[in-house]
């Protein structure tokens, strides 16, 4: 494969055409959407899907994707969505998404910061035979990334934005 992406489950076909051997295809069960609030404000509300989930499970099955991702469980800011997104790793939903992945031997990759790592380990415990991708590295200091990883063998790390100048911590 030549590179990973994340693709909205509803717009696969638009990606098929590249080959499965061109991309890594990661899809999310969860939905994001804007809603207009009062006063102008915005906000982005992120909400599990079944639908979605089934078309997720027909793309594994047929070898259009190889896993789940990013799924949002602690966001503290992205340009899509300023105020966060906090889904909790205890909802039916992720449940459900945790035991697909189980299921097919398919990692999920995770966007959960430092400020949350009780959160991930029990996440890690909890689903040790799943494989878990920490997007940006958590954030994390890399002393305390090492002796997670070092601690669970079913967690990786993804390195973008994590020499981004421009993401302010």
């Amino acid at each position: 494969a030549k590179a990973a992406i994340f693709v909205d489950v509803e717009r696969l076909d638009q990606f098929t055409k590249f080959g499965a051997d061109e991309l890594l295809v990661f899809l999310d069960p969860f939905k994001r959407k804007k809603v207009k609030l009062g006063g102008g404000r915005k906000e982005v509300r992120y909400t599990f899907s079944d639908k979605r989930l089934a078309a997720i499970e027909a793309a594994l099955q047929s070898g259009l994707a190889v896993g789940f991702g990013e799924i949002y469980f602690e966001l503290s800011y992205a340009p899509f969505a300023e105020q966060g997104i906090t889904t909790s790793v205890d909802e039916p939903g992720a449940k459900s998404l945790f035991a697909l992945a189980k299921a097919h031997g398919v990692p999920v990759q995770l966007h959960l910061e430092v400020e949350h790592v009780e959160t991930l380990e029990r996440l890690l415990q909890d689903q040790a035979e799943v494989r878990i991708v920490l997007s940006h590295c958590g954030y994390f200091p890399p002393a305390q990334l090492s002796a997670l990883m070092d601690r669970y063998p079913n967690l990786y790390a993804e390195v973008s934005l994590v020499f981004n100048k421009d993401i302010q911590k």
